[in-house]
């Protein structure tokens, strides 16, 4: 697909939201390191000042799932909630 002028991503977004809600849901197995790495990065991601609203919504909920996955290991939560934290940031 070759570029398009400017005036016809409006047209794009409408098809592509189409397109995304008829898509089936895509699944993911993740080892516990990466999904560690996926916190911290959406953790820094949060320290955003101009992150969406939604966005954030997002991070957050994947981040409890993720703490309710790791439930049984107590200092993986501690390290998740210094990730909470900017005080912990360096």
């Amino acid at each position: 697909m070759s570029p398009a002028p400017r005036d016809q991503y409006d047209d794009w977004a409408t098809h592509m939201a189409e397109e995304i809600l008829n898509h089936p849901p895509m699944e993911l197995l993740l080892k516990p390191e990466t999904v560690m790495t996926m916190i911290g990065v959406l953790q820094l991601a949060t320290r955003h000042p101009n992150l969406p609203p939604n966005t954030r919504r997002f991070v957050e909920e994947f981040i409890d799932h993720a703490r309710a996955y790791f439930a049984e290991c107590p200092f993986v939560l501690q390290v998740i909630r210094m990730g909470d934290d900017p005080e912990y940031d360096q």
